[in-house]
């Protein structure tokens, strides 16, 4: 509607979505999600670059937005995943810091546990 509505005016429009979190705006590595035509698009590049680490048309007026929903979509998922992983751990009664930190830690070698044998931390 507002590409529609910019275009009779003769108004060059982009819809442009940020996908990323408030530090990650700060150290320009967000992922920009727009919709419009090519050449507009194109033409706002310095400004992408000045922001953020990558950007996309993903296709016509409006796309960009939608495809933000797509992407929230996808994270929501992925929290609801964490949250139910959780509540499985306390229901098996396992130490909540120690799955926690499994869950989030990278998988590559004890550092979630301090290098501790997890049957050494705390409950």
């Amino acid at each position: 509607m507002l590409h529609h509505e910019a275009s009779t005016l003769g108004v060059r429009f982009l819809d442009l979505a940020i996908s990323g979190s408030a530090p990650a705006v700060e150290a320009g590595t967000v992922t920009l999600l727009a919709g419009g035509d090519q050449s507009t698009f194109e033409q706002c590049r310095p400004i992408y670059e000045s922001i953020a680490s990558q950007w996309f048309l993903i296709g016509g007026g409006s796309s960009g937005v939608q495809m933000k929903l797509v992407v929230n979509l996808l994270l929501g998922i992925g929290m609801q995943a964490i949250a139910e992983a959780v509540s499985l751990g306390e229901h098996l009664q396992l130490n909540r810091t120690v799955s926690a930190g499994c869950l989030v830690e990278d998988h590559s070698g004890p550092s979630g546990t301090g290098g501790k044998a997890v049957e050494d931390q705390d409950e």
